[in-house]
């Protein structure tokens, strides 16, 4: 995919995350339909471990959203099993629609139908985020500049697990994670509720 080519504090943002998810990476661009908003991608292959592909965007913390009356920037990190293919979409989607809606990605926060609409699963159909605990190094925020970048873990989830955490909250919906030892690599696993 043509188009330009990524900014200062992008390739900074990149080059943090290449640096945590190993030699085997590589950066893509995606884009809305439009082709006006955009972001990039990298992905980590064998990352955290083998057989798994690990996303962080790059261009998300661009567009700082307001969070309790402070500018929060985050970047969206992710991890699928290597043989599912479209996980990347799901998560440039998620923050390209926050990027050209003004959507506002706190943690705990829902996307909803966005592993849905590519057809990727018939158990998990939304994403929820929250802290990463996959990978080291980004359990603290990264400092460019006048630029402080957060990372927010994606979570696929079912519709019922969706339910469940909008009605009872996030750490409950973890305790049942915890409980059940999800795969949380899995887009076909069993819903825990």
């Amino acid at each position: 995919m043509s188009g330009r080519p990524p900014g200062d504090k992008e390739r900074a943002i990149g080059r943090y995350i290449r640096s945590k998810f190993g030699s085997d990476t590589s950066v893509h661009r995606y884009a809305d339909d439009s082709g006006d908003v955009d972001l990039f991608l990298v992905s980590g292959r064998d990352c955290p471990v083998a057989g798994v592909t690990s996303f962080g965007t790059v261009g998300l913390a661009l567009y700082p959203f307001d969070f309790h009356g402070s500018s929060l920037s985050v970047e969206l990190l992710g991890a699928c099993s290597t043989i599912t293919e479209g996980f990347d979409r799901v998560i440039s989607s998620c923050a390209i629609e926050c990027m050209k809606n003004g959507t506002s990605l706190p943690i705990e926060s829902i996307v909803p139908d966005v592993i849905s609409q590519y057809g990727l699963s018939d158990t998990m159909r939304h994403i929820v985020l929250t802290s990463p605990f996959l990978w080291e190094g980004f359990e603290t925020a990264l400092s460019l500049d006048a630029l402080t970048v957060h990372w927010l873990m994606a979570v696929p989830i079912s519709d019922s697990e969706m339910r469940y955490c909008k009605t009872s909250g996030f750490e409950n919906l973890e305790a049942e994670f915890l409980k059940h030892q999800i795969d949380v690599f899995d887009l076909s696993r069993p819903s825990v509720i």
